[in-house]
């Protein structure tokens, strides 16, 4: 039996999407807020549960609250504004530690406005929404396999469904032994609470830096069955890894450096550039590995059709 195995994490980088929650249709513009199926909500108000219309060019509508928290949004992008924040931080520093600073209590209005506006912060789509990150898949060779872009949260479910299409199950030999992930145990447990089958013959693995300084001693489930120390195959008879299982996160800290690069991008131009850059880096890395002696190839599709 082959045993090889793969890393999954996720980065923060992401393009402009709708603000409606769940949508995936493509905007006309990165400069949108809405894709063409609900361009509508652009006159309505921002604020999500408000059906008024907007009024006096702004993205609002006359309540007062609805108003006053938009208000606050821009303001908070003027210097006047950062300058404000820093005095008060200063005066609140002083207070604090004693220094020549006045210890008289002074009110701060703008404190109790936003506690009063706090509420409406989630609930509002006054800017521009972005999607929440980008999953990669690597070989612990340091080859990127698979990218899903995750438009709402790196959710077990949305986890299930990048393994599940990019390991499908008419491909059975392009399945790896081993999958490290983070969050393992947590997809573990979603795999068995839905009884998903379809990655039964995955181990699913926390890995190694995460296992230490991430997961607790007290979480049982864990320990039991995604401790990357319980499972033979992983180390040597010298107690020595063979799989590097943070190939993933350090081919983020390369990925991650393109976040100003593309964050004003549309999707088309976003995909395709990022794409380019995958290719380019697994064309660099496959020559790294045969300097080093390793003999890495594609494997054909007639390949991984065949039983494991």
């Amino acid at each position: 039996v082959r045993i090889n195995a793969c890393v999954m994490d996720g980065v923060t980088i992401g393009h402009p999407r709708c603000n409606v929650d769940r949508c995936v249709a493509r905007l006309a513009s990165p400069r949108d807020r809405f894709c063409e199926e609900h361009s509508d909500q652009e006159r309505q108000c921002a604020i999500r549960g408000c059906n008024n219309a907007t009024t006096d060019g702004m993205r609002t509508c006359s309540i007062a609250a609805h108003r006053s928290f938009e208000n606050e949004r821009r303001e908070r992008g003027k210097a006047l504004f950062r300058l404000r924040r820093r005095h008060e931080r200063t005066m609140q520093a002083g207070q604090r530690y004693g220094d020549a600073v006045s210890k008289k209590p002074r009110q701060n209005p703008r404190k109790a406005r936003a506690e009063t506006l706090s509420n409406l912060t989630k609930k509002a789509a006054i800017s521009r929404r972005w999607t929440h990150n980008e999953e990669l898949i690597v070989r612990t060779c340091g080859v990127v396999i698979s990218r899903a872009t995750f438009y709402e949260a790196e959710s077990m479910s949305n986890c299930v469904r990048f393994l599940v299409s990019t390991f499908p199950p008419q491909l059975p030999r392009a399945h790896p032994s081993f999958c490290f992930f983070d969050s393992a145990c947590l997809l573990l447990k979603h795999i068995l609470a839905n009884n998903e089958t379809r990655l039964d013959n995955i181990g699913l693995v926390v890995d190694v830096f995460h296992a230490i300084n991430k997961h607790k001693d007290s979480d049982a489930f864990c320990q039991l069955n995604c401790n990357p120390a319980t499972f033979p195959e992983l180390f040597n008879e010298k107690n020595e890894w063979w799989y590097n299982s943070s190939a993933c996160e350090q081919t983020n800290g390369w990925f991650g450096f393109f976040l100003p690069v593309v964050r004003e991008m549309g999707e088309v131009n976003y995909n395709f550039f990022l794409d380019e850059m995958i290719l380019i880096h697994n064309e660099w890395q496959v020559d790294v590995l045969r300097a080093r002696g390793a003999r890495p190839r594609l494997v054909p599709m007639s390949e991984l059709a065949l039983p494991r």
